[in-house]
């Protein structure tokens, strides 16, 4: 029997030699680069694209005797907004022009005289009583499973500034409105979801066209409270 130990002699561990700083740096930088793929890969939603658009209703009341201008600046009249839904997706809300057209054909129904301003402040040669200025303060928009319920529901909140011809701050009111989808049964997620904007635009020209005459007499705007405490009757 050979007793003899093999001339290699016992097994020994190897230890690798450290990496370069610069090679190691390298690594971990590629495998970054690699989770931040895979994370904005299982974060990424679809897109959604909507226009919203429709008839405009015309109030029947009786117009005051005021003249007012109004104001429109771009973001108003052609407001677009951008929402991220909790499952990724977003939704781009284009309103185009129907929020002015909204607002203005309340204001032409409201009152005798609607005249349309080039700025937010009134010139030294003015035609109207009042200058009003709308602005778009908020806009949330949730879809049915952030609502909870199976439909889109859509709240804004707006502002209307009063600005007499003098240049004296009366203030701004604000107006709060709502919406929300009806029926889904055969019906697309854009038109569903359009839908319910429309309907926040309506409830905010029932806003504008009940208390506009109202939020005038109690700010004393000089020489139209009178005129507007009578207020168009519906």
């Amino acid at each position: 029997m050979n007793t003899d130990l093999p001339r290699h002699g016992p097994a020994r561990s190897r230890s690798r030699a450290p990496l370069p700083r610069a090679q190691c740096a390298r690594r971990c930088a590629a495998a970054a680069l690699v989770a931040v793929g895979l994370l904005a890969g299982c974060a990424s939603g679809k897109q959604y694209l909507i226009s919203v658009d429709g008839s405009i209703p015309t109030p029947l009341v009786e117009s005051l005797p005021v003249r007012v201008g109004v104001y429109y600046s771009p973001e108003f009249s052609n407001y677009t907004s951008a929402e991220e839904s909790l499952s990724g997706d977003t939704w781009q809300v284009a309103f185009a022009d129907l929020q002015q057209r909204y607002v203005h054909a309340m204001l032409t129904s409201a009152f005798d005289e609607v005249v349309i301003s080039p700025t937010a402040t009134p010139g030294t040669d003015v035609s109207y009583d009042v200058l009003l200025v709308p602005e778009v303060e908020n806009f949330s928009f949730l879809t049915p499973r952030e609502s909870g319920s199976k439909f889109f529901a859509v709240s804004m909140r707006h502002f209307v500034r009063f600005i007499g011809v003098d240049g004296t701050d009366y203030g701004a009111w604000e107006i709060n409105s709502y919406g929300r989808s009806r029926s889904s049964f055969g019906r697309s997620i854009k038109d569903l979801a359009s839908e319910a904007c429309l309907d926040a635009m309506r409830d905010l020209a029932t806003s504008v066209i009940v208390g506009l005459p109202e939020e005038i007499v109690n700010r004393g705007i000089d020489g139209i409270a009178e005129q507007a405490s009578r207020g168009p009757r519906l």
